[in-house]
């Protein structure tokens, strides 16, 4: 795949992770790059989440996981959403994260 037809998907991936997160979080979702100088931009900006998206045949999903670790601001949980070509895309996150995800979201709903 040519390098600009690659940027072209990326860019078209990142377009539809914040549409899908739009739909949560409401307007304040949006691709980082766009609005940032781009150096340790999120992908996707979101409340609460630092996201670095990939995509393609083989996307490099621990190297995206830590793209985000290092350029996350302290209380941002990294995040990489990742999608295969013709799969279904993942999240991935450490551990000890979801953990806290997870934990805060069952106190938060009475479990």
């Amino acid at each position: 795949m040519s390098g600009r037809r690659s940027r072209r998907k990326g860019h078209e991936w990142e377009r539809e992770v914040a549409r899908r997160l739009r739909e949560i979080f409401g307007p304040q979702v949006r691709r980082g790059l766009q609005y940032q100088d781009g150096a340790a931009a999120p992908d996707v900006i979101v409340p609460c989440f630092h996201v670095e998206c990939k995509v393609g045949a083989r996307p490099p999903i621990v190297q995206a996981l830590e793209q985000a670790e290092r350029n996350a601001k302290p209380g941002l949980w990294p995040v990489a959403i990742c999608k295969q070509d013709r799969q279904q895309p993942t999240v991935t996150m450490r551990l000890d994260d979801w953990l806290e995800l997870i934990g805060a979201w069952w106190r938060e709903t009475g479990g």
